[in-house]
């Protein structure tokens, strides 16, 4: 894969409607032929892509604004700034802390327009229910926010504990949720009853249709709605090979697996439908984890490395 590109001084990357939009100097550019072109050149402090559009909020982070649209949302009666905005099915969930372990949250339609307050904080909003972290219990509600079930890592018998960070996600009637111990367990969204569980599932994964990738000793690919595994595969000659060792943050596309190294400043381009190795993209910097810094759209791959740089590479 060739290099075609590469600019400085990007602080973050997404997608939406099938541009690549970053935000630079705190101004939010997109990508055209000819370059980047201004979008917003008013101070963007965070901005997302959801629903039917791009939100954001400026220096004043009290007020959640719609790119291209006048309706905006302002934090009723307070000066503390939005600290969480969650898109939920048609809807999205807007939080303000108000001191410690204190919040006050609102439903929004896609147009900003208030739908009520919230009972409550959630960590996560996924298709099929409302889901909220408290210590080391796993609360799940419905849409009209009541309670479903609850659990903890011993009434499910695993030895680790899930955190919201770690892997969670629902494909149609089912929960799936990882541990720190790299295990995952499916639960059924409408009663909490295991379906399958998993040992050394890497603790993490990533969902891609109806699939689930893992990487733990092997890069595992997992029929999410039996908990069957499907593929797998040893990486090992990555680091005999290349001196890359994976690690299991990872990007899912039609054709193509985005694979983050542990420690270097390196990504693996692998092949979804054979987990062949296509190539190896060498980056000045590491990319960071957890983040969206792994594009691939049409035929390129962007990626954003910790000193913001971010590189176009040609397929």
């Amino acid at each position: 894969m060739n290099l075609s590109n590469k600019w400085q001084h990007i602080t973050s990357i997404f997608t939406h409607e099938q541009r690549l939009y970053v935000t630079v100097n705190d101004q939010l550019q997109t990508l055209d032929g000819s370059g980047f072109s201004m979008v917003l050149e008013a101070p963007v402090i965070a901005v997302r892509s959801m629903l039917n559009g791009i939100y954001y909020q400026t220096i004043d982070d009290t007020i959640l604004r719609k790119l291209g649209a006048s309706q905006e949302f302002s934090v009723p009666g307070c000066t503390v700034g939005l600290a969480a905005v969650l898109p939920a099915d048609n809807r999205m969930l807007a939080t303000a802390a108000k001191g410690m372990n204190r919040h006050e949250s609102w439903w929004l339609s896609p147009e900003l327009q208030p739908q009520g307050t919230s009972k409550r904080f959630y960590n996560r909003a996924l298709p099929g229910g409302l889901f909220f972290f408290s210590g080391r219990t796993l609360n799940c509600y419905d849409e009209n926010e009541l309670p479903r079930w609850e659990h903890t890592p011993e009434n499910l018998h695993v030895t680790g504990i899930f955190k919201p960070g770690k892997g969670i996600d629902s494909y149609a009637d089912l929960l799936f949720i990882a541990t720190d111990s790299a295990e995952m367990i499916a639960l059924r969204l409408d009663d909490g009853q295991p379906v399958w569980r998993k040992q050394e599932a890497g603790g993490k994964f990533t969902r891609y249709e109806n699939n689930i990738y893992s990487l733990f000793h092997h890069l595992e690919e997992t029929d999410a709605r039996t908990g069957e595994t499907l593929r797998t595969t040893s990486l090992e000659y990555l680091d005999k090979q290349y001196k890359f060792y994976p690690s299991n943050e990872m990007m899912i596309y039609d054709d193509y697996i985005l694979l983050q190294g542990t420690s270097e400043a390196m990504v693996a381009v692998l092949d979804r439908s054979t987990f062949e190795l296509k190539d190896i993209i060498r980056t000045d910097e590491m990319i960071p984890y957890g983040k969206t810094n792994l594009i691939r759209l049409d035929n390129r791959i962007y990626l954003l490395d910790y000193a913001g740089t971010l590189y176009e590479f040609e397929l």
